[in-house]
């Protein structure tokens, strides 16, 4: 899957430390899971590690993917 290839650069960068893992970057993932209904729990996931850095805030971006994952969550009831 589309999302499981981003998952995996994601993980790369991040090991590489070559690339400042922004909030841009987490937003992206966190709306890539919400076009998945398997992808609350991954979105659930980033956005706690967005709040758990200080450099870092969510924004209307953030909440409005979570509200994607929330919403396709509701629609089929899965988690990963």
């Amino acid at each position: 899957m589309c999302t499981d290839l981003a998952f995996d650069a994601f993980e790369s960068m991040r090991t590489s430390g070559d690339v400042e893992m922004g909030l841009d970057v987490y937003n992206r993932l966190i709306h890539a899971c919400g076009s998945r209904p398997d992808g609350l729990r991954r979105a659930l996931g980033l956005f706690e590690e967005i709040k758990a850095d200080e450099s870092m805030e969510p924004d209307a971006y953030t909440y409005g993917s979570l509200l994607v994952s929330f919403y396709f969550f509701l629609l089929y009831g899965q988690l990963d």
